[in-house]
């Protein structure tokens, strides 16, 4: 009885005594809005793909705002395009999960997107990037900003387009 007592204690002081937001135990909005991408700027029917020594950074952009962030595979345009197969198409979870989703908006030439990281135990914020649109199958993000105050750190992440048919769609539980 006396250890239930203890553990009931130590449990409430960590729930309730520790600075949440200094833990990221908050879960940050993002600032962009949602608005429907009509322009011709980038394309639309496959992903876009950057590049990190053996990391590969995958987005898919719907025409509705919304963005997917799939995560890191391997570097292999077969490995990117079977990581999706597998892991989005024939799987769902994906629609639940916030780390997966974000917006992006575009101003003629720049582009901007937006999603989520993990942080702390439980907490979720956001990063937004920016960059210059190259042409439809090409973008560059040039800025990166934490939303936690960060100072913008300069990148020259280079974003290549891939066909991929078909796309995981974009309706997901997340973003509405």
């Amino acid at each position: 009885m006396k250890y239930k007592i203890l553990i009931s204690i130590i449990v409430t002081i960590l729930i309730y005594g520790c600075d949440k937001e200094k833990n990221g135990w908050t879960i940050d909005n993002l600032s962009l809005s949602k608005v429907n991408y009509t322009g011709t700027e980038i394309r639309l029917d496959g992903y876009y793909y950057q590049h990190n020594n053996n990391y590969t950074d995958i987005i898919f952009f719907y025409r509705n705002g919304v963005a997917l962030f799939p995560g890191g595979v391997e570097s292999s345009e077969k490995g990117m395009d079977d990581y999706i197969s597998r892991e989005f198409l024939n799987n769902f979870a994906y629609k639940e999960d916030q780390l997966s989703w974000g917006l992006f908006n575009i101003d003629g030439n720049v582009i901007k997107f937006e999603n989520w990281f993990p942080t702390g135990w439980i907490g979720k914020k956001v990063y937004m990037s920016s960059g210059n649109i190259l042409n439809d199958t090409t973008f560059v993000i040039t800025t990166f900003k934490y939303s936690y105050g960060s100072d913008l750190e300069s990148r020259n992440d280079i974003y290549h387009f891939r066909k991929f048919y078909p796309k995981p769609d974009s309706i997901n539980n997340i973003i509405k």
